[in-house]
């Protein structure tokens, strides 16, 4: 065997490791249990909130298009979270889940949080960084369904793909921290909101 035949022969075994590697790597399901972030202590707004997380929450998943057939589950962390950040900033929320976003007695407002976009990016070599976005967005709406308050809020990371699912799981858990912790920072400093629950609280009287 000539030395450029050895030498064929070593690189391609070299590429098909690199493969087997990246592949391993890359297969399985993370599932993320719920979501705990400790907020700033802040006087809570005074308003009846009923929270609607839908199925695009609740659900939540990200299921790769590609060969490596990573599942990545969120709706359960996404839920907890979407949930405990309602209860640090209002005093009182009611959780519907997989409800209509319906007015119901009682409530004074309405708040729709959904996502819009969960992307995450693949490299073609397992040692190669790979991206994470996710988009929520949220509304809060008055009994006859007139936005008080909206906004969008957009986090991103990114991290090798190699990485095993221990640092995978802290990667999310990062990224989910700084998604809830810019929805509790809008939430809670919204004049919108903060005017219209003075409002309500004169009507209580």
């Amino acid at each position: 065997m000539t030395n450029n035949n050895r030498m064929s022969k070593h690189f391609y075994i070299i590429v098909l490791i690199i493969i087997g590697i990246t592949l391993s790597s890359c297969h399985g399901v993370l599932k993320f249990p719920e979501h705990r972030v400790i907020f700033p202590n802040k006087e809570k707004i005074d308003l009846n909130v009923r929270l609607h997380i839908g199925k695009d929450i609740a659900d939540a998943i990200w299921e790769s298009d590609t060969f490596n057939e990573k599942v990545i589950v969120l709706g359960e962390s996404l839920s907890s979270g979407v949930e405990g950040v309602s209860r640090a900033v209002f005093s009182n929320v009611e959780v519907a889940k997989g409800k209509d976003e319906k007015y119901r007695g009682g409530s004074e407002a309405i708040l729709a949080p959904s996502l819009k976009y969960l992307k995450k990016s693949i490299p073609v070599l397992g040692f190669q960084d790979t991206h994470t976005t996710i988009v929520m967005e949220w509304l809060l709406k008055d009994s006859l369904g007139n936005i008080i308050w909206a906004d969008s809020f957009s986090v991103h990371k990114k991290f090798q793909m190699m990485s095993s699912h221990k640092k995978t799981k802290i990667y999310i858990r990062e990224l989910l921290d700084e998604l809830f912790e810019k929805t509790f920072e809008s939430l809670s400093e919204s004049p919108e909101i903060r005017t219209y629950a003075a409002l309500q609280n004169r009507g209580r009287k």
